[in-house]
């Protein structure tokens, strides 16, 4: 990957008795790496020149690779003892090859807490809906719960979710 990069003429703005000392510009570079790039380390060479100066300088440069990604749109709801809500998962793939992902909810005494569907395959470069259902018991303590879920995707790594669920005790009708 190579870049050139036009910076402009670079002149003293005081005086002719410091020219080496003002002379000088700062400017940020974005450098676009390709999609297929294998993640690692790689060495980075920057050469900066004018009509009569050249300086070199190497760097390292991490690049790592396109993470997939767990999006819950909502992360707090309210649940009535004896009543069920789900929370909704977008799970994203920017990746250029399938995806596969288990979802493990945790556990929350007097809360079940189950994924619809614990196991998700998500396409190359798209995302899939998935829902974490939540279901208080009649004697559920009332207050606010988290529960974490974590998702595992096949190369392992693991991401979790936390969600609030405030649970109101049921009125008597």
């Amino acid at each position: 990957i190579s870049k050139k990069v036009f910076v402009g003429d670079l002149e003293s703005h005081r005086d002719d008795f410091d020219d080496d000392i003002n002379d000088a510009r700062e400017r940020v570079i974005y450098l676009t790496i390709p999609r297929n790039t294998a993640p690692g380390n790689y060495e980075m060479q920057v050469e900066a020149y004018s009509y009569d100066t050249i300086v070199k300088e190497t760097t390292r440069v991490v690049v790592r690779g396109v993470e997939s990604r767990v999006l819950p749109p909502v992360t707090a709801k309210t649940v009535v003892q004896g009543e069920e809500t789900t929370f909704d998962i977008f799970l994203v793939n920017p990746n250029d090859k399938m995806v596969v992902y288990t979802i493990v909810p945790g556990s929350v005494e007097g809360l079940f807490v189950e994924a619809t569907e614990p196991i998700v395959a998500v396409s190359a470069d798209s995302s899939k809906l998935t829902k974490i259902k939540v279901k208080a018991s009649d004697n559920a303590k009332e207050g606010t719960h988290v529960i974490t879920v974590n998702t595992v995707s096949d190369s392992g790594l693991t991401q979790a979710v936390s969600f609030n669920v405030n649970v109101r005790e049921k009125v008597p009708a």
